[in-house]
């Protein structure tokens, strides 16, 4: 089921320095502009929540991904947890969800952390350092990932393959979408995936599934020798698990 516009979000925390790591960050909106004059829409934990990373242990139980069949890593967990500071502008007073600890461990001072939720209820997270990817996972169509990276479904390739394919089977539709990957001058078109692409490792999960919300496609994407491609990877993977994640009413 497709959540509300106010239950969709995408913020931007820039990681503190030393002790004030410690405390809960700052975390702003990156989808409104910041000298936007018109009325702004609850959201789902407001336009200023705080950030705060903590412990969760080992992925409590085995399940398997219906969208690959793989089961679910066992890992140990950082919770991501943003806190409305109040009720204002704000539906919930918190929203949580999990990722590998070995990728919280990669922030340093100074990093962009964003962090997404689509219409479709997806989550996807990315890091930025001095304009450059350290690491993406979940689903990350649309995030800001660089400046030479690039992850989405081609729509516009999508529509005319369909075209071609309705000359014989008309109605014929993808069932799920291709993912296209560029990074710098190096471009791929995957359903699944796991390769080098430059400086990083790719991993496509699945493609976009379409449909009323549907489901965003599943991508990692990690710096090489910078961030574990396994953290990336298990990341994207903890994001698709609904049980991982937590709101909290007022």
């Amino acid at each position: 089921m497709a959540v509300s516009s106010g239950g969709t979000f995408e913020y931007r925390a820039i990681v503190p320095e030393g002790r004030q790591r410690e405390r809960p960050w700052d975390v702003a909106l990156h989808t409104v502009p910041a000298d936007s004059r018109g009325p702004i829409d609850d959201g789902l934990v407001g336009h200023a929540p705080a950030l705060e990373i903590g412990d969760a242990g080992l992925t409590p139980d085995v399940r398997v991904s219906p969208f690959t069949g793989t089961v679910r890593p066992k890992v140990l967990l950082s919770r991501v947890a943003l806190r409305a500071p109040g009720g204002a502008l704000a539906t919930r007073q918190s929203f949580s969800f999990c990722v590998d600890r070995a990728l919280t461990a990669t922030l340093r001072p100074g990093d962009h952390f964003f962090i997404r939720r689509t219409a479709s209820a997806d989550l996807g997270v990315s890091v930025i350092r001095n304009g450059e990817l350290v690491v993406a996972a979940g689903a990350i169509e649309g995030m800001p990932l660089g400046e030479n990276t690039f992850a989405g479904c081609p729509h516009a390739l999508v529509r005319e393959s369909e075209q071609v394919f309705q000359r014989i089977h008309p109605g014929f539709e993808f069932r799920e979408l291709p993912v296209e990957v560029r990074i710098g001058s190096d471009t791929g078109l995957y359903f699944r995936a796991r390769r080098r692409m430059g400086r990083y490792d790719v991993s496509v999960e699945h493609g976009a599934y379409p449909g009323i919300p549907g489901t965003s496609a599943c991508v990692a994407i990690s710096c090489h020798g910078v961030c574990p491609d396994g953290a990336a990877i298990s990341s994207a993977q903890l994001l698709e698990y609904g049980d991982l994640q937590g709101i909290g009413a007022w």
